[in-house]
């Protein structure tokens, strides 16, 4: 998870985001839903990906991480892809 995170950070381009994010999501952890739910929220930049590649998580390992986003006070973007 720590190279998919730095290679994000590190990143101007929008397609190597967009890999990290939907990399992250199909590790489907609840590390990795948290990770996404923060990008969501505060990245302007490419936080509408992250939000997109956390909708698309169905990891059972996920599901309590999820729920809690989906229930917390988030931005909305990282809530509704939550639920």
């Amino acid at each position: 998870m720590a190279v998919l995170q730095a290679t994000y950070l590190e990143s101007t381009s929008g397609a190597v985001r967009e890999w990290a994010a939907r990399s992250a999501a199909s590790r489907g952890g609840p590390e990795e839903a948290r990770w996404l739910a923060r990008l969501a929220s505060t990245d302007e930049r490419s936080g509408a990906v992250a939000g997109v590649a956390l909708g698309s998580m169905g990891s059972g390992a996920a599901a309590e991480a999820l729920a809690e986003v989906a229930a917390g006070r988030q931005p909305v973007i990282a809530r509704a892809n939550a639920a």
